[in-house]
């Protein structure tokens, strides 16, 4: 707890010389007693005076040093106060320089180092403290002036959240790289599928596979035709040889022109016309045998190439679609962490903000204890009215 003992200040407002206030010799309630010299909305006591040193001394204050700066005087303004704090002595002292007695340990020097100190000593955000400390005339409440994102960031603030609202920052920034990722890839995913569509309507283009004009069982059946063939031309050979021999053998001894064989060999020439043909065509089947089975080994190798292909591509299609099922897995797995542990951090922040609402009631009700007690005072007391003068 910080309880104020004294203050000395000069150099600031109408105050010139060194001015010292003893808290501990007063009330709970002080009244400073002035004329109203002003008719501005001021009394012209100094009240606010008092406060704006305070302030400047804590660096509580949003007005700069120039202005706090009496304009009677070229002695710069000096603030020096005496606390209490957790019954340890405390004294602060703020002029050009700032420095802080902590029971003896003393800090001072680095301005960063010095500031910081004050920091754990307030215990609050100075803004808020402020407010707690003086409302100045004509404004608003603390909270009043909030948006929702000051809010969010003063409650933050209060419990120390900075650095996990900042991994919550980036913890969003990285999850819409990932979600940019993520639509990138199905982007590439569905362009493979398109050309899996190309390459498959490409080849179902082709038709169906090459059939054979001749099949294998026309082939045996022309041999076993060409080995009759043969065959027959041996029988009709054999048997013209013999017919041959007969014929010499049983051909009378005569003197007249010898027999006639004209037409047996036109019958020969035409045998071996149609055995050159038969020779011709078996090897021209052949030939086209052969190259029948080349274009369909060809054929072959180039299908099972487009399938090893297909089938590569296939797999690391998939492989990048599991890769990506697990990366999105994983994000939400750590996207429901964060929203549990947000909601954690909401009810906490709820829990709290039902303790304010609490004490600014209890305060409420101290307030207006407090008024009805001035007012008792005001009837009791016969002296001067501070404020209009008059009895």
């Amino acid at each position: 707890m910080l309880s104020i003992k004294s203050i000395t200040f000069s150099g600031i407002g109408r105050f010139v010389e060194e001015q010292t206030i003893l808290f501990d010799s007063l009330g709970y309630i002080v009244q400073v007693e002035g004329i109203n010299n002003n008719t501005g909305g001021s009394s012209g006591a100094g009240k606010s005076t008092i406060f704006k040193a305070l302030e400047f001394l804590l660096g509580l204050n949003d007005i700069s040093t120039s202005v706090l700066q009496s304009r009677l005087t070229k002695t710069s303004l000096s603030v020096i106060g005496i606390f209490d704090f957790d019954g340890l002595p405390l004294k602060i002292e703020r002029g050009k320089k700032l420095l802080i007695d902590l029971n003896g340990e003393i800090t001072t020097g680095s301005s960063k180092l010095t500031e910081e100190k004050l920091d754990q000593i307030i215990g609050m955000p100075r803004d808020l403290f402020r407010k707690i400390l003086h409302k100045r005339q004509g404004e608003g409440g603390f909270f009043l002036d909030m948006g929702p994102s000051d809010v969010h960031k003063f409650l933050t603030s209060c419990l120390g959240l900075e650095k996990e609202q900042n991994k919550v920052v980036t913890l969003d920034n990285r999850l819409t790289e990932l979600l940019g990722t993520e639509i990138s890839l199905k982007s590439t995913l569905e362009s493979n599928r398109m050309g899996l569509d190309a390459t498959n309507s490409a080849i179902s283009s082709l038709g169906l596979p090459p059939v054979l004009e001749t099949g294998p069982e026309t082939l045996e059946l022309l041999k076993t035709a060409h080995l009759e063939a043969i065959n027959n031309y041996k029988l009709i050979k054999d048997s013209q040889k013999k017919e041959l021999n007969d014929f010499e053998a049983t051909r009378p001894a005569i003197t007249i022109a010898p027999y006639d064989r004209t037409r047996i060999e036109d019958l020969e020439k035409t045998i071996g016309t149609v055995s050159a043909q038969m020779a011709a065509l078996n090897q021209a089947e052949l030939e086209r045998q052969s190259q029948v089975k080349a274009k369909i080994f060809e054929l072959q190798s180039i299908i099972g190439n487009l399938n090893n292909k297909e089938l590569t591509r296939q797999s690391e299609v998939k492989n990048q679609m599991s890769a990506i099922r697990a990366e999105v897995a994983k994000i939400q797995g750590n996207e429901q962490t964060r929203q549990a542990s947000v909601k954690n951090q909401i009810s906490s922040l709820q829990v709290e903000l039902i303790k304010a609402k609490a004490t600014a009631d209890i305060g409420a009700k101290a307030k207006e204890e407090a008024i009805a007690l001035v007012k008792e005072l005001q009837i009791v007391r016969t002296s001067v009215c501070p404020t209009c003068s008059q009895g």
